[in-house]
């Protein structure tokens, strides 16, 4: 996981957050050990703005990756004492495309993690079951 933070936090420098000045980096691994990384991107007009963990989703999809070799995903904030935890929009989109096995690493500023499911953080997720 050392080598994964340092990724996390050297990747977290290339957000554009000049608006709330929360940089967050996410980094999506697959079954093949591919690595997928994004950070927020905000905008003066906030709805259009993105966040680290769908940049980084959206990139493995536009990569052709298929989202059943989804096997983990990485979220970080320099500025998160405690453990950064997606947004409801990117638990959505989380839902969208992992599976219940993927697993959700939750990372704090002093390197510490902890490791969530989908169900624990979204227990109650609109899907395709319902169209």
């Amino acid at each position: 996981m050392k080598d994964i933070f340092s990724k996390l936090v050297k990747l977290s420098k290339n957000a554009y957050c000049p608006y709330s000045n929360f940089a967050v980096a996410a980094i999506l691994v697959t079954d093949f050990g591919e690595l997928f990384q994004g950070v927020n991107v905000e905008n003066a007009v906030f709805p259009a703005g993105i966040c680290a963990e769908r940049v980084a989703i959206f990139q493995a999809i536009a990569n052709g990756i298929n989202p059943k070799n989804f096997k983990e995903i990485h979220i970080y904030s320099p500025k998160a004492d405690k453990f950064i935890v997606p947004c409801g929009q990117c638990l959505q989109v989380c839902a969208e495309f992992f599976s219940e096995s993927v697993s959700i690493f939750l990372y704090n500023s002093k390197s510490g993690f902890v490791k969530k499911e989908l169900g624990k953080l979204l227990p109650s997720q609109f899907n395709k079951d319902f169209l």
